[in-house]
């Protein structure tokens, strides 16, 4: 299964770069480039999210990580979420920019990315963190006391898709520049998973 997981995340990798358009020019490849699936790419466990930064030519790569009995605590075996990076010069090498705590990240991965500021933004444990791409560092700006299954950021603000415990869902808007100011929320239903703007 592990396997098959990263053969899925190469080709995903792959056909993902050989798409951008012929007369765009972050066109990683040359369009007299065939490409094959010759090799696979290792990178952690639970690949979840593919984000190509065509400026940098990097194709960051999250993953979740694995947790083998699902018991919540590190075991032998278990594996701590991580970021790789591609470059879109060198699709065979995947380098491992950062391992998250573990268990800090579960299903469903919907961060946010701020491509501006270069920011990515994820729910981890109770807490939206914030994270430097350009870097692959935390930035230290946690936004407390939200747990969210999606996030989503438009200028200054940032979206949140929460659930209580009875799955109940609200949209919260956050001011960036000042987290503690709450602009709304609004109830949206069941078990929001998405936000798409």
């Amino acid at each position: 299964m592990r396997i098959y997981a990263k053969l899925s995340i190469l080709a995903i990798v792959l056909a993902f770069l050989a798409s951008c358009s012929e007369n765009n020019s972050t066109n990683p490849l040359p369009k007299e480039k065939e490409l094959y699936l010759t090799d696979t790419v290792v990178v952690g466990s639970q690949p979840a999210e593919i984000y190509f930064d065509s400026f940098r030519g990097i194709a960051h790569v999250f993953c979740l990580g694995k947790d083998l009995n699902w018991n919540g605590a590190k075991d032998d075996g278990d594996e701590n979420p991580s970021w790789f990076a591609l470059q879109k010069n060198d699709l065979s090498i995947a380098e491992k920019k950062f391992e998250f705590d573990f268990g800090s990240i579960g299903f469903p991965f919907r961060p946010a990315i701020d491509t501006a500021l270069e920011g990515l933004y994820l729910s981890q444990n109770g807490k939206v963190k914030s994270y430097l791409l350009s870097h692959f560092s935390s930035m230290d700006e946690d936004i407390e006391n939200y747990s969210a299954s999606a996030l989503w950021k438009m200028g200054d603000t940032l979206l949140l898709a929460s659930a209580d415990a009875n799955g109940d869902g609200t949209l919260i808007g956050i001011n960036y520049l000042e987290p503690s100011d709450t602009l709304f929320a609004f109830e949206i239903g069941k078990y929001p998973v998405q936000i798409l703007g």
